[in-house]
């Protein structure tokens, strides 16, 4: 069995795998020391596959917990410069997040044609690439969860009494909506506004969204370019970056 770990900034996604690829369990836990009360099969896990953004002490935590837990010595993904046809655009490929790179792999290794990722989680990231496997660069910014936590830190006046939709975008009638809502809009803007310019230039393009809050953002999504969501789709390029 191999176990593959997912090591974002808020939890590490976690699947396990038989030899012939196919999923056997998978969940998560947050924070990282979570991986204690995994509840593991019976058999034996012969391999551990691992991407990790989440920082050096964090990577160096699982990798301790693999060797005690699991008698394993975890295979780490790092973000190369030209891949399974996959040319990134950064000069510096340790500069673009693994879980970026993984992803666009994994798009890419389901089709011929141009595709953007979309990953949804702690930042927001969006990925083009090329139907030749060219990397077109990418976009950053902070999710929404950052974005409510670096509102409601840095305002005197802006405080959360109650709980409020976190999914929609109507115009908010508390500030509890009014920030939910707006975070969720101006989310929607980034990527609606993406989308809009792929269909006038590169129409056969197609869309994956991953991550957390993928669900959330796909609702709302009116566009006539081909969406679909995928929530292991870093777990898959990993089992390709590290076959």
């Amino acid at each position: 069995m191999i176990l593959e770990l997912d090591a974002g900034n808020s939890r590490v996604k976690w699947r396990i795998v038989d030899a012939a690829g196919v999923s056997v369990m998978s969940g998560t836990v947050s924070p990282v020391a979570a991986l204690e009360t995994l509840a593991l099969p019976a058999q034996p896990i012969t391999r551990v596959r691992l991407s990790c953004v989440a920082g050096a002490a964090n990577e160096q935590a699982i990798v301790e917990w693999a060797r005690h837990r699991l008698d394993a010595e975890p295979e780490i993904a790092r973000t190369q410069l030209e891949y399974n046809g996959l040319q990134i655009a950064y000069q510096d490929p340790q500069r673009l997040g693994v879980d970026r790179w993984l992803a666009m792999l994994a798009a890419k290794h389901v089709t011929t044609a141009p595709v953007c990722v979309i990953d949804c989680g702690s930042a927001v990231t969006v990925d083009l690439v090329a139907a030749g496997g060219r990397h077109l660069g990418g976009y950053i910014v902070p999710g929404m969860r950052l974005q409510r936590s670096a509102l409601l830190r840095d305002t005197g006046q802006v405080q959360m009494t109650e709980a409020a939709s976190e999914e929609a975008i109507a115009w908010g009638r508390s500030t509890e909506e009014a920030v939910n809502h707006g975070i969720n809009r101006m989310m929607l803007g980034l990527v609606e506004s993406v989308l809009a310019e792929l269909a006038d230039s590169m129409p056969d393009v197609e869309i994956y969204f991953t991550g957390g809050d993928a669900a959330t953002m796909m609702q709302h999504i009116k566009s006539d370019l081909p969406c679909r969501e995928h929530p292991e789709l870093v777990l898959d390029g990993l089992a390709l970056a590290l076959p």
